[in-house]
């Protein structure tokens, strides 16, 4: 079957793409770590049927009022490696059914003019597979980002640096039609500024708009399954889809920045989904039992100075190895979060331990967002968690116990768990350290009202999972802490 579906997905891609250009999209990010200094990272997409990559780009710098005040000439460097990505120029995603490669182009200057900027590219044409775009072939690409210069008597900068934030996460391509599926690009900004995204219309190029060009006309939104539109979380940045039909479809996620309230850049990535015959996708196992949070999403707290170790479970029903890939701030810190892939003694299913000794210097209120993402060999899928990390118990966060509560916590060698139930029924209790191991479960059978369940144990000092499993299907999960 698997071979069938990638003769069928060959033949329709080199058919569609004997009249395409090579570009498939990208994004421009601005880096100001430095005062007065900024450079500028084209990055590009390209497929591999497709023309080879020029070996200069150039950028354009325009003003508030849409003067060019810069221009930027960037030489292909094949030897260099992505400063967000990691990955050499030229690499190809490892993705079916053809490549996508990822080219990026840096350039640098200096700028002690206060106000507002725009960092530009342009070229035709987009590629003439392209789905939801009357004409793709003959409707150019406009990147785009905007920046503030921020001065001081017109000699020096103030003490906030400002770079465009920036998506941690390289694209996806390649989906399933007919299949829930999800994606993270993980939006994230350098100084700290308030971020919001959206997903919009890709722009083309306009003379009579410059820099930002005008979304291209034409466009459609791309076909979905009812209950399954093309949406971004506003809280995670997690991009969802059900695809309707099999295709190649362009959209523009789009992540702005604020600070003090005020708009200080934005950020606008263009890319292209092909959408292939349905087919499996990857998922992850145990990450329903952790707690989530107001806004439903999985979460877990850490203490500075404990090592942290964290085991997450895979499974796909059609590959028996399936290969991780783990993204997120805490992975690029001085002292970092690192992760592990192993095996299992279960067919189709395999493990990836996350591992972290924050220090206090890692403790904050803000989580860190963790996106692991899974990958079948044809298709992906992303998982968002938050990390906290605190400084000691009493400020763990997201503690919401909706269904009853756990107490003492920390505890040292028992622990209550008290719940109120509106008929009899029986109720299952399962106890899991963080690697994903059960040490402890009971089942009881409860009355109607208020009840008060202990746990007796012998715990080593870590943190544990307590697991409440209801007779209509509802499920708690509640976090405590066994201290010395």
């Amino acid at each position: 079957m698997m071979k069938r579906l990638l003769l069928f997905a060959s033949i329709i891609f080199f058919n569609v793409n004997v009249w395409a250009t090579h570009l498939m999209g990208g994004e421009i990010t601005v880096i100001n770590d430095q005062v007065g200094s900024y450079e500028v990272l084209l990055t590009l997409y390209r497929d591999t049927l497709g023309i080879p990559m020029n070996n200069t780009q150039d950028i354009n710098i325009y003003d508030a009022s849409g003067n060019q005040v810069i221009l930027l000439t960037s030489v292909l460097d094949t030897s260099a490696y992505h400063p967000v990505f990691g990955i050499q120029n030229g690499t190809v995603l490892p993705l079916f059914p053809y490549g996508v490669e990822v080219y990026f182009y840096r350039a640098t200057f200096n700028c002690f003019i206060p106000g507002s900027y725009t960092a530009s590219w342009d070229n035709c044409c987009r590629n003439a597979a392209i789905s939801n775009l009357s004409n793709a072939a003959s409707v150019d690409m406009q990147l785009f980002s905007d920046f503030k210069v921020e001065m001081q008597n017109n000699i020096s900068p103030t003490n906030s640096l400002c770079s465009t934030p920036y998506f941690m996460v390289r694209p996806v391509v390649f989906l399933p039609a007919n299949t829930p599926w999800q994606y993270n690009p993980l939006p994230f900004d350098p100084d700290g500024d308030s971020l919001v995204w959206s997903l919009d219309i890709p722009h083309e190029s306009s003379s009579s708009n410059l820099p930002h060009g005008i979304p291209v006309s034409g466009y459609s939104n791309p076909p979905s399954v009812s209950g399954g539109n093309l949406s971004i979380d506003p809280i995670t940045g997690t991009i969802s889809w059900t695809a309707l039909a099999q295709g190649n479809f362009v959209y523009t996620v789009t992540c702005e920045k604020f600070r003090n309230s005020i708009k200080y850049g934005e950020i606008r990535r263009d890319m292209q989904f092909i959408v292939l015959p349905s087919g499996p996708v990857p998922s992850l196992l145990n990450l329903g039992s952790f707690p989530t949070n107001s806004n439903g999403i999985p979460y877990v707290n850490s203490i500075a100075g404990q090592p942290f170790d964290l085991n997450l479970f895979a499974l796909d029903s059609s590959v028996a190895n399936i290969t991780f890939e783990a993204y997120g701030e805490s992975f690029n810190l001085a002292n970092p979060m690192t992760y592990v892939q192993g095996s299992t003694d279960q067919p189709f299913q395999t493990k990836v331990s996350l591992m972290w000794n924050p220090s206090v210097n890692e403790a904050r209120d803000e989580p860190y967002v963790v996106v692991l993402r899974l990958m079948n060999g044809t298709f992906s899928m992303d998982y968002t968690l938050y990390v906290y990390v605190n400084e000691n118990t009493a400020s763990f966060k997201e503690n919401t116990n909706d269904l009853g509560s756990v107490y003492p916590n920390p505890t040292k060698n028992i622990v209550f768990k008290s719940i109120s139930l509106e008929k009899a029924q029986s109720i299952n209790f399962n106890i899991y350290n963080l690697q994903g191991k059960l040490i402890s479960s009971k089942g009881l059978f409860l009355n109607s009202g208020t009840h008060e369940i202990n746990f007796n144990h012998s715990f080593t000092k870590g943190t544990y999972l307590l697991e409440t499993l209801f007779e209509n299907g509802h499920k708690s999960v509640d976090q405590f802490v066994v201290s010395d």
